[in-house]
This record gives C-alpha cells, sequence and structure tokens, in this order.
C-alpha cells in the first residue's frame, strides 16, 4: 500500500505508466529503486489513463475511463497475456473495490451519475443505481450544501 511500516519512515509504491511499464519507488524521496520491475508489463490496454488498478491472488484489475479489464494470473503467478474486458455504457468517473460480505465487487460511479456494483472477476451487474435526481444538483453546481 505504499505506507511506511512503524518506526521505518520509508515506503515504496508501484507505478503503473501508461505505456504498460512498472517502476518502484521509495517514499518519502521518491528515489526509483530495482529497475528489474521494468520487465514487467502490462498487456496493451485501450481506453487512455488508469483510474484503478487491483492486484489480487488470481487476477489483475485494471480500471480506465471507457473499460475495466481482468488479467489473469497462472499459477507461477504472471499475468496472462489476454484480458478479459467490460465496456461501460458512459465514461467512468471514479472507482473502488468493495467487500460487501466477503465478495469483491467494482464499485463505478459514471458520467450519466448512474452508480454500478459489478462482481468480481466476472464483471456481472449486481446493482444499478440512479444518483442523478440526488447528486445531479450538487455535479451542476446548482445545490446549497448546507441546505
Amino acid at each position: 500500500d505504499g505506507a511506511p511500516s512503524e518506526g521505518s519512515g520509508v515506503g515504496a509504491f508501484v507505478l503503473a505508466l501508461s505505456s504498460g511499464e512498472f517502476r518502484q519507488l521509495t517514499a518519502p524521496d521518491f528515489r526509483i529503486l530495482d529497475g528489474r520491475i521494468q520487465e514487467t508489463r502490462l498487456p496493451r490496454l485501450p481506453g487512455g489513463k488508469m483510474l484503478l488498478l487491483h492486484l489480487s491472488s488470481a487476477y489483475l484489475l485494471a480500471v480506465q475511463p471507457l473499460a475495466a479489464h481482468v488479467i489473469p494470473r497462472g499459477e507461477d503467478g504472471h499475468l496472462e497475456p489476454k484480458p478479459f474486458s467490460k465496456k461501460f455504457p458512459q465514461r467512468a468517473l471514479c472507482t473502488a473495490v468493495i467487500d460487501v460480505a466477503g465478495e469483491l465487487y467494482l464499485l463505478v460511479v459514471l458520467a450519466n451519475l448512474f452508480i454500478e456494483f459489478l462482481s468480481l472477476p466476472g464483471f456481472r451487474v449486481a446493482a444499478s443505481l440512479d444518483a442523478r435526481d440526488s447528486a445531479g444538483p450538487f455535479v451542476a453546481g446548482h445545490a446549497d450544501p448546507l441546505a
């Protein structure tokens, strides 16, 4: 998670670049560490910047504004070359992985203010909520937040 361990004052982050390359940095000074991680690459994923990366023992979830991708991991832990993808009906504004009763879901807030809950790793729609009436005025800047 990048947070320093208690008392050490040093942490590490892994960055996934849009080229598909990885870099490992130390914190708080942000120095590049061992270059061997550069040998690990993501498959080419069309769809722009990364909104979210989530690594599990079985797959890597990569979410972009236009689609989400599950990249399976083999028995050796390496990523398989072919991702399973789901295109979004609207551009995703933000995403998160949430745990509901031990099951993982991808929460996606779409540009049309619908919120989708997709089961992981299969992307089955578990719920879809319309937030236009309640969130629309805040997004448009017309609501009084103190009212």
